[in-house]
């Protein structure tokens, strides 16, 4: 992927930002780790005029639910492998009014889509019950 992609795919996520209601001085929470979707999720929400909030992957849910609550984003960009984490985070923090999962990157743009409310309820339900969701 070249820095234009990049730059593309990251204008394209700040126009549905903006479409989902990001405003100048809204907080963005990024949940991902090294690599490009990372990048796209950063220049992304900043051209949507947001405030990004990244996350280390390598902290516990346990210590991500008080910086999270600190923060108080309106919206969670997380990797499409850490769904679970971000039911957790929502379970946690009702008042996140979007999950954007940022998927693999395809031919120029990465792709994304918002996980669903009754999935992260879904997902909460699992782990309430001691269990994973995707046994």
């Amino acid at each position: 992927m070249s820095y234009a992609e990049v730059a593309d795919s990251a204008r394209e996520l700040a126009s549905y930002l903006i479409e989902r209601g990001i405003s100048d001085g809204n907080r963005i929470a990024l949940l991902s780790g090294s690599r490009p979707e990372w990048c796209i999720g950063f220049f992304a929400a900043l051209g949507a005029g947001g405030v990004v909030v990244p996350l280390d992957i390598k902290l516990s849910v346990d210590e991500l639910i008080p910086i999270v609550g600190d923060a108080h984003p309106r919206v969670l960009l997380i990797a499409d492998d850490l769904e679970t984490t971000a039911g957790q985070l929502v379970a946690a923090h009702p008042w996140i009014e979007e999950v954007i999962v940022l998927g693999e990157i395809g031919r120029t743009y990465a792709s994304y889509h918002t996980l669903e409310a009754d999935r992260l309820h879904q997902i909460a339900a699992f782990l309430d019950a001691g269990t994973e969701p995707f046994q």
